[in-house]
Protein backbone atom coordinates (compact mmCIF):
# COMPACT_ATOMS: atom_id res chain seq x y z
CA UNK A 1 0.00 0.00 0.00
CA UNK A 2 2.80 2.52 0.57
CA UNK A 3 4.32 1.61 -2.35
CA UNK A 4 1.34 2.21 -4.63
CA UNK A 5 -0.17 4.52 -2.94
CA UNK A 6 -3.34 2.44 -2.20
CA UNK A 7 -5.68 2.59 -0.03
CA UNK A 8 -8.39 0.07 1.26
CA UNK A 9 -12.34 1.25 1.49
CA UNK A 10 -15.64 -0.23 1.39
CA UNK A 11 -17.11 -2.53 3.89
CA UNK A 12 -14.03 -3.78 4.46
CA UNK A 13 -12.88 -0.86 5.87
CA UNK A 14 -16.46 0.22 7.34
CA UNK A 15 -16.15 -3.69 9.32
CA UNK A 16 -12.93 -2.21 11.18
CA UNK A 17 -14.41 0.97 12.29
CA UNK A 18 -17.29 -0.36 13.39
CA UNK A 19 -14.98 -2.80 15.63
CA UNK A 20 -15.71 -6.07 13.86
CA UNK A 21 -19.29 -6.40 14.14
CA UNK A 22 -20.56 -9.69 14.75
CA UNK A 23 -24.19 -9.40 13.14
CA UNK A 24 -21.95 -9.01 9.55
CA UNK A 25 -18.79 -8.57 8.37
CA UNK A 26 -17.39 -8.12 4.35
CA UNK A 27 -18.00 -9.87 1.85
CA UNK A 28 -14.59 -9.07 -0.33
CA UNK A 29 -11.26 -6.71 0.12
CA UNK A 30 -11.58 -3.61 -1.83
CA UNK A 31 -8.15 -2.03 -2.84
CA UNK A 32 -8.52 0.86 -4.50
CA UNK A 33 -5.43 2.47 -6.25
CA UNK A 34 -4.38 5.67 -8.90
CA UNK A 35 -4.00 4.63 -12.71
CA UNK A 36 -1.55 2.83 -13.92
CA UNK A 37 -1.06 0.96 -10.76
CA UNK A 38 -3.64 -2.06 -10.59
CA UNK A 39 -1.02 -4.56 -12.11
CA UNK A 40 1.24 -4.16 -8.97
CA UNK A 41 -1.39 -5.05 -6.67
CA UNK A 42 -2.76 -7.56 -8.79
CA UNK A 43 0.86 -9.54 -8.67
CA UNK A 44 1.23 -9.31 -5.11
CA UNK A 45 -1.75 -11.35 -4.47
CA UNK A 46 -0.85 -13.51 -7.16
CA UNK A 47 2.27 -14.25 -4.93
CA UNK A 48 -0.18 -14.98 -2.49
CA UNK A 49 -1.47 -17.86 -3.97
CA UNK A 50 -5.04 -15.71 -5.53
CA UNK A 51 -6.13 -16.01 -9.21
CA UNK A 52 -7.66 -13.65 -11.44
CA UNK A 53 -11.37 -14.78 -11.89
CA UNK A 54 -12.82 -11.47 -13.63
CA UNK A 55 -10.93 -8.06 -15.42
CA UNK A 56 -12.95 -5.44 -16.51
CA UNK A 57 -12.34 -2.02 -18.07
CA UNK A 58 -14.94 0.77 -18.44
CA UNK A 59 -13.54 0.84 -22.52
CA UNK A 60 -14.73 -2.70 -22.70
CA UNK A 61 -17.35 -2.93 -20.56
CA UNK A 62 -21.00 -4.39 -21.80
CA UNK A 63 -23.17 -1.52 -22.55
CA UNK A 64 -26.03 -3.51 -20.41
CA UNK A 65 -23.91 -3.67 -17.08
CA UNK A 66 -24.04 -0.37 -14.95
CA UNK A 67 -21.00 -1.58 -13.01
CA UNK A 68 -18.75 1.55 -14.29
CA UNK A 69 -21.80 4.17 -13.99
CA UNK A 70 -20.90 6.87 -11.69
CA UNK A 71 -18.37 4.32 -10.23
CA UNK A 72 -15.25 6.91 -10.80
CA UNK A 73 -13.32 3.61 -11.16
CA UNK A 74 -11.65 2.39 -15.03
CA UNK A 75 -11.11 -0.98 -14.05
CA UNK A 76 -11.54 -3.46 -12.04
CA UNK A 77 -10.16 -6.80 -11.10
CA UNK A 78 -11.48 -9.43 -8.86
CA UNK A 79 -8.97 -12.33 -7.57
CA UNK A 80 -9.81 -15.21 -5.35
CA UNK A 81 -8.04 -17.80 -3.04
CA UNK A 82 -10.35 -20.18 -1.77
CA UNK A 83 -12.95 -18.35 -0.20
CA UNK A 84 -11.57 -14.83 0.00
CA UNK A 85 -11.91 -12.96 -2.77
CA UNK A 86 -10.27 -9.28 -3.16
CA UNK A 87 -11.04 -6.73 -5.79
CA UNK A 88 -8.26 -4.34 -7.07
CA UNK A 89 -10.52 -0.86 -8.12
CA UNK A 90 -8.51 1.68 -10.49
CA UNK A 91 -9.19 4.77 -10.37
CA UNK A 92 -9.16 7.09 -13.63
CA UNK A 93 -6.78 9.85 -11.87
CA UNK A 94 -3.60 9.88 -10.50
CA UNK A 95 -5.11 10.01 -6.69
CA UNK A 96 -6.77 6.29 -5.37
CA UNK A 97 -9.07 8.60 -3.33
CA UNK A 98 -11.44 9.58 -6.73
CA UNK A 99 -13.67 6.67 -6.65
CA UNK A 100 -14.74 7.61 -2.88
CA UNK A 101 -16.48 10.85 -3.81
CA UNK A 102 -18.33 8.87 -6.12
CA UNK A 103 -19.62 6.47 -3.46
CA UNK A 104 -23.49 6.07 -3.01
CA UNK A 105 -23.41 7.03 0.71
CA UNK A 106 -21.91 8.66 3.66
CA UNK A 107 -21.40 5.10 5.17
CA UNK A 108 -18.85 3.69 3.12
CA UNK A 109 -16.55 7.16 2.60
CA UNK A 110 -14.37 5.92 4.71
CA UNK A 111 -10.55 4.37 4.36
CA UNK A 112 -7.27 2.91 5.44
CA UNK A 113 -3.86 3.75 4.41
CA UNK A 114 -0.37 2.11 5.02
CA UNK A 115 -0.45 4.69 8.38
CA UNK A 116 -3.49 6.14 9.13
CA UNK A 117 -7.80 4.75 9.44
CA UNK A 118 -9.73 7.87 7.85
CA UNK A 119 -13.56 8.16 8.43
CA UNK A 120 -15.25 10.97 6.50
CA UNK A 121 -18.22 11.79 8.32
CA UNK A 122 -17.62 10.76 11.73
CA UNK A 123 -20.61 12.57 13.12
CA UNK A 124 -23.09 9.99 11.24
CA UNK A 125 -20.48 6.60 10.69
CA UNK A 126 -20.11 6.29 14.23
CA UNK A 127 -23.94 6.54 14.93
CA UNK A 128 -24.93 3.95 12.38
CA UNK A 129 -26.23 6.60 9.90
CA UNK A 130 -25.61 7.14 6.39
CA UNK A 131 -26.87 10.16 4.09
CA UNK A 132 -27.56 8.65 0.61
CA UNK A 133 -25.79 10.70 -2.27
CA UNK A 134 -28.49 10.50 -5.16
CA UNK A 135 -26.26 11.26 -8.11
CA UNK A 136 -24.71 8.33 -8.00
CA UNK A 137 -27.19 4.96 -8.06
CA UNK A 138 -24.56 1.84 -8.35
CA UNK A 139 -25.96 -1.14 -8.22
CA UNK A 140 -29.73 0.30 -7.74
CA UNK A 141 -31.18 -0.03 -4.10
CA UNK A 142 -29.76 -3.03 -3.34
CA UNK A 143 -26.48 -1.67 -0.87
CA UNK A 144 -29.53 0.40 1.01
CA UNK A 145 -31.18 -3.14 1.37
CA UNK A 146 -28.07 -4.31 2.28
CA UNK A 147 -27.03 -1.54 4.85
CA UNK A 148 -30.76 -1.03 6.36
CA UNK A 149 -31.75 -4.84 7.11
CA UNK A 150 -28.71 -6.78 7.48
CA UNK A 151 -25.96 -4.43 8.60
CA UNK A 152 -28.45 -2.44 10.88
CA UNK A 153 -27.94 1.43 9.45
CA UNK A 154 -30.44 4.23 8.89
CA UNK A 155 -30.62 5.63 5.73
CA UNK A 156 -31.36 9.31 5.53
CA UNK A 157 -32.21 10.89 1.37
CA UNK A 158 -32.27 14.15 3.13
CA UNK A 159 -30.00 15.17 6.06
CA UNK A 160 -32.13 16.56 8.81
CA UNK A 161 -29.82 19.75 9.04
CA UNK A 162 -30.62 20.67 12.56
CA UNK A 163 -28.89 18.20 14.17
CA UNK A 164 -25.61 18.46 13.25
CA UNK A 165 -22.93 21.31 12.35
CA UNK A 166 -21.98 18.36 9.34
CA UNK A 167 -23.32 19.46 6.53
CA UNK A 168 -23.24 17.13 3.69
CA UNK A 169 -23.59 19.90 0.82
CA UNK A 170 -20.38 21.10 2.15
CA UNK A 171 -17.66 21.25 -0.05
CA UNK A 172 -15.20 18.84 1.29
CA UNK A 173 -11.73 17.10 0.66
CA UNK A 174 -9.90 14.41 1.42
CA UNK A 175 -8.14 14.31 4.70
CA UNK A 176 -10.14 17.55 5.68
CA UNK A 177 -10.84 19.19 9.35
CA UNK A 178 -13.91 17.90 8.89
CA UNK A 179 -13.06 13.92 8.67
CA UNK A 180 -11.58 12.04 11.74
CA UNK A 181 -8.09 10.88 11.09
CA UNK A 182 -6.12 8.10 13.27
CA UNK A 183 -2.71 7.78 12.56
CA UNK A 184 -1.06 4.57 13.51
CA UNK A 185 2.29 5.09 15.75
CA UNK A 186 4.40 6.32 12.46
CA UNK A 187 3.62 9.41 10.55
CA UNK A 188 1.06 9.62 7.88
CA UNK A 189 2.83 8.35 4.55
CA UNK A 190 -0.05 9.54 1.99
CA UNK A 191 -0.66 13.06 2.06
CA UNK A 192 -4.06 14.27 1.80
CA UNK A 193 -4.78 14.93 -2.43
CA UNK A 194 -6.28 18.34 -2.25
CA UNK A 195 -7.35 18.11 -5.48
CA UNK A 196 -9.77 15.70 -5.21
CA UNK A 197 -13.49 17.31 -3.21
CA UNK A 198 -16.61 16.83 -3.41
CA UNK A 199 -20.34 18.14 -2.48
CA UNK A 200 -23.25 15.31 -1.99
CA UNK A 201 -25.51 15.49 -4.46
CA UNK A 202 -29.25 15.39 -4.05
CA UNK A 203 -29.23 17.24 -0.33
CA UNK A 204 -30.89 19.92 0.86
CA UNK A 205 -29.20 23.01 1.66
CA UNK A 206 -30.40 24.72 5.04
CA UNK A 207 -30.93 28.59 5.51
CA UNK A 208 -27.43 29.23 6.46
CA UNK A 209 -26.02 27.35 3.67
CA UNK A 210 -24.48 28.46 0.24
CA UNK A 211 -23.36 26.73 -2.71
CA UNK A 212 -19.46 27.18 -1.89
CA UNK A 213 -19.49 26.96 1.85
CA UNK A 214 -21.03 26.09 5.01
CA UNK A 215 -21.67 28.69 7.99
CA UNK A 216 -22.12 25.23 10.25
CA UNK A 217 -18.49 24.50 10.41
CA UNK A 218 -16.98 22.00 12.90
CA UNK A 219 -17.08 18.22 13.24
CA UNK A 220 -19.10 16.78 16.23
CA UNK A 221 -17.52 16.15 19.59
CA UNK A 222 -18.65 12.76 19.91
CA UNK A 223 -16.48 11.77 17.34
CA UNK A 224 -12.92 10.54 19.15
CA UNK A 225 -9.69 12.23 18.20
CA UNK A 226 -6.77 9.94 19.23
CA UNK A 227 -5.90 6.17 18.55
CA UNK A 228 -6.87 5.25 22.20
CA UNK A 229 -9.98 6.84 22.06
CA UNK A 230 -11.17 5.59 18.88
CA UNK A 231 -10.00 1.84 20.01
CA UNK A 232 -11.93 2.38 23.46
CA UNK A 233 -15.32 3.63 21.33
CA UNK A 234 -14.86 0.67 18.96
CA UNK A 235 -13.98 -1.61 20.84
CA UNK A 236 -11.30 -2.94 18.85
CA UNK A 237 -8.80 -5.69 19.87
CA UNK A 238 -5.43 -4.80 19.56
CA UNK A 239 -2.64 -7.35 19.82
CA UNK A 240 -0.33 -6.97 22.81
CA UNK A 241 3.13 -6.54 21.27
Amino acid sequence: MYQTGSIISGSSALWLICGFPKEWSAGDLDVYCCNGQGHILVNFFQTQGYQVVNYRTEATEDESSSFFDNSGLSAATKLKRDNREVDILESPTKSAFTPLTCFHSSIVMNYITSSEIVVAYPTFTLRNIGIVQTGTPQRGNQWKEKYETQRAFSIWRHHPMDTSRVCPKRLRWIGDGQSLIVAFDEPAALAPDQNTSWRFNGTQYHQLCSPAVCTRVGFDRYAPRTWDEFIARTKLIVPCE
